[in-house]
């Protein structure tokens, strides 16, 4: 199973992690910097609502997330079982969306300083369904400025030739080549079902060489 790190680069970005020693002292640590971040960015998005006059309790929020990593989708969350909005896409369109009034960005790390926290734990940094990000020139920024050794070819992409251009990007820049589903344990509509898209069996020995040359 990946690990996922959720970074800041214009947008958010998303950079996997595969084979890494998930164990290891110094990444629990890191991680736990970063879990930390995030209660605190809980804190001030529910001060933001507060000033929009909606009423939300961050440990309501933390309830939603279980003592897992806590994010906006938790709030949206405790949100609607709140009935403060209709739908979990509401929340975000409306209050907790990238450009909405009580966002807080996370700004926790850059590509690159995830892409390194991977490399140094054994495990092959892989950028995260780049056909979701706006601007398709960020994708070669992210790849020039970042040890990135992956990239997720396969994915929910609306169209089905989408994944073409990924996969040409990945033989250009000798990049290995990974899928998934993006699937978040919960019932958000735009999450893809557990295994919906996976990496093929080729690329998967590929990637698996990878990991026993590090």
């Amino acid at each position: 199973m990946p690990g996922c790190l959720k970074l800041k680069c214009e947008q958010d970005v998303h950079v996997l992690g595969f084979g890494l020693r998930h164990e290891a002292p110094s990444l629990l640590a890191r991680l736990a910097e970063l879990h930390e971040s995030r209660r605190v960015r809980v804190g001030k998005i529910c001060e933001k609502l507060a000033g929009l006059g909606i009423a939300l309790d961050p440990a309501e929020v933390l309830k939603e997330a279980g003592g897992k990593s806590v994010g906006r989708r938790h709030v949206a969350r405790a949100l609607l079982k709140k009935g403060l909005v209709r739908t979990l896409d509401e929340a975000f369109d409306k209050y907790i969306g990238q450009n909405s009034p009580a966002n807080v960005p996370a700004n926790e790390m850059t590509p690159a300083d995830a892409a390194r926290l991977i490399l140094d734990h054994g495990g092959v940094p892989s950028l995260a369904h780049p056909g979701f990000l706006d601007d398709p020139s960020i994708v070669d920024r992210i790849l020039d400025s970042a040890p990135i050794r992956a990239i997720e070819v396969f994915h929910r992409y609306r169209s089905s030739t989408r994944h073409l251009r990924y996969l040409d990007l990945a033989r250009r820049r000798q990049l290995r080549v990974t899928g998934g589903s993006d699937f978040h344990g919960d019932e958000h509509p735009k999450n893809g079902a557990l295994g919906s898209f996976m990496t093929p069996p080729v690329f998967w020995k590929e990637l698996e060489f990878s990991l026993r040359g590090l």
